[in-house]
């Protein structure tokens, strides 16, 4: 709740929903994310940095965390198991 009280910008538009917002209040989109990802890759020099670490490393840590793996699965996109 920290972050929508405090430094969620206001939405651009009073239809907009999204919890996750540009600084212009405008929905945060994967492009958008991506290009962010590639600016901070560049300003820190790390190689091996890009959308697919980010998202490995929260179901990673949802786990960790006692997440069960039934409710992480659907996340992961990957919510029907093979028998």
């Amino acid at each position: 709740m920290t972050y929508i009280e405090f430094h969620r910008p206001q939405p651009a538009h009073h239809d907009i929903r999204n919890v996750f917002l540009t600084r212009q209040g405008l929905p945060l989109t994967s492009s958008w994310l991506c290009s962010m990802i590639e600016r901070l890759k560049k300003r820190t020099g790390i190689k091996r940095l890009h959308m697919h670490l980010f998202r490995h490393t929260a179901l990673t840590l949802m786990i960790e965390r006692g997440i069960p793996e039934f409710m992480v699965k659907p996340i992961a996109g990957h919510a029907h198991s093979r028998p």
